[in-house]
């Protein structure tokens, strides 16, 4: 299953010794030698108490390469700022050095939506219109339980004025988080168990500042 929250909701719950998250490494069973001090789990924090891990701190997003047209921005931005995040969306596949273990933005533009109001009758489609969020952080981690609610293992990000803006929408918050739990173990044939062994996928949504403009 998976759940949709809002990013500054507070957490109905505590980290457990069931959280300790560690890096998902079902996709080769051999990581890159400049990329292990990033995917072995004891490169991670093991949470004890209430301690949870940095977002995005699981998976890098992959590198921009040093003649990308947002490099300057992408490459000395830290810690990130809206700036930062206008250059990640506006950056193509590309301009980066795209490698295993890593994600980027894309261009939304790539995905052919249905035109209306008469789809059914004329089946026509055209590429989507500029994305209303944009990814900006990640994370996979598996767990030998669920993850309810994303606060409990992870620390929320925040960046100033898109984090913590008023979009003048009560539902269009300026960030929000989904959190994706795909079972690793095969269910069992009778009852009703939903929790157990899990591959856990966080994406961190923040919104697009022409979204802001059009609201």
């Amino acid at each position: 299953g998976g759940g949709l929250e809002r990013a500054r909701s507070t957490s109905s719950g505590r980290v457990t010794d069931k959280h300790r998250a560690r890096v998902e490494r079902t996709i080769p069973s051999t990581v890159p030698e400049d990329r292990e001090d990033t995917y072995s789990d004891s490169a991670l924090p093991a949470p004890s108490g209430p301690k949870r891990l940095v977002a995005g701190s699981t998976i890098p997003r992959a590198s921009v390469l040093s003649n990308a047209t947002h490099a300057e921005i992408l490459l000395k931005s830290d810690p990130p700022t809206a700036e930062t995040l206008e250059a990640y969306a506006a950056t193509t596949v590309n301009e980066y050095a795209v490698s295993p273990f890593s994600y980027w933005n894309v261009d939304a533009s790539i995905f052919n939506l249905r035109i209306g109001p008469n789809y059914k009758r004329e089946k026509k489609k055209a590429p989507s219109a500029p994305a209303l969020y944009d990814l900006f952080k990640m994370d996979v981690v598996q767990d030998d339980c669920i993850l309810r609610s994303t606060q409990d293992g992870f620390e929320i990000p925040s960046v100033k004025d898109v984090t913590d803006v008023d979009t003048g929408c009560p539902g269009v918050p300026p960030m929000f988080v989904i959190t994706v739990n795909i079972p690793t173990e095969e269910p069992a044939m009778f009852g009703s168990e939903s929790d157990g062994a899990s591959c856990i996928v966080i994406l961190y949504f923040t919104i697009a500042k022409h979204t802001l403009d059009e609201l």
